[in-house]
Order: structure tokens, then C-alpha cells, then sequence
């Protein structure tokens, strides 16, 4: 009994890799766009809080989800070219795991005002609705 070697099909591994792309990028651009931290990048913002710059602004775990975007967009475009099924459910959990981070980040810097929201943060949720368009579509398919 060998492993099947299918191939990933070449527009999801795109797909994937624009994804992860997506949560990297974030990393540089603000997530709002008034108030104390709108000309701060999600980098900026977890620089002032390792400096203790930012007080009681953003809570401690705000800052760790900013953290763990940057890591499951690594994450993301290291398993692109995989079309196990083991890839795809990690890849689900990933997103599943960012869509959590994202609303944690809602939360903690934007105060739940979407008017408020900066590039960083429609990066990213462009990368979760992407992705979970993707999973859905691509669940649809059988594993070979």
C-alpha cells in the first residue's frame, strides 16, 4: 500500500500562497485608521507593547494575536503545494485558527468599529473569507 502522490492543483496552490501572503503583508500596515495607533503597523504595535509603551491601549493577548498572523500565513504558504488529505485540515485549521486571531484583534484594537478598520485589517480578512472560499470549494473535491 503506497501514498498517493496526486499533484496540488495549480490555482489553489496560488490561492494558498496569496492567502499566506495576505497574513504576512499585514504585519507592515495599520489596522485602523484613527486614533492613537492608526499610523502604527501591526509590527509597530507589537514593538510598543514589548517596550511597554502602550499601558492599559492594547491588552497583552491583542498583542499575541497579531503575533500568530504573520506565523499560520508562513504556515500557509509552506503546505500550498500539498493535496494530502491532512493538508487541507491543517490548512482549515489555520484558517480557522486566523479567523479566531481576527476577531480577537476586532476586539482589542478596533473596539468593534468596522468603520474604523485599517489595511492591515482588511488584508487579513481578505485572506480568511479567500481561504474558507477555498476550503469549501475544495472540499467539494475527492482526494485521490
Amino acid at each position: 500500500m503506497g501514498r498517493s502522490t496526486r499533484s496540488a492543483d495549480p490555482i489553489f496552490t496560488l490561492v494558498w500562497l496569496g492567502v499566506g501572503a495576505a497574513w504576512v503583508v499585514q504585519l507592515f500596515l495599520p489596522w485602523v485608521t484613527t486614533g492613537p495607533l492608526s499610523t502604527s503597523s501591526a509590527l509597530d504595535v507589537i514593538r510598543l507593547e514589548r517596550m511597554g509603551s502602550l499601558g492599559d491601549l492594547v491588552p497583552a493577548w491583542g498583542v499575541v494575536a497579531l503575533l500568530v498572523l504573520p506565523s499560520a500565513g508562513v504556515l500557509m504558504m509552506a503546505s500550498a503545494g500539498l493535496s494530502t488529505r491532512s493538508a487541507r485540515r491543517f490548512r482549515t485549521l489555520i484558517i480557522c485558527s486566523v479567523a479566531l486571531c481576527f476577531a480577537v484583534a476586532f476586539v482589542t484594537l478596533l473596539d468593534h468599529a468596522h468603520e474604523n478598520l485599517g489595511p492591515g485589517a482588511w488584508m487579513t480578512l481578505l485572506g480568511v473569507v479567500l481561504g474558507a472560499v477555498a476550503v469549501v470549494i475544495r472540499g467539494a473535491e475527492p482526494v485521490a
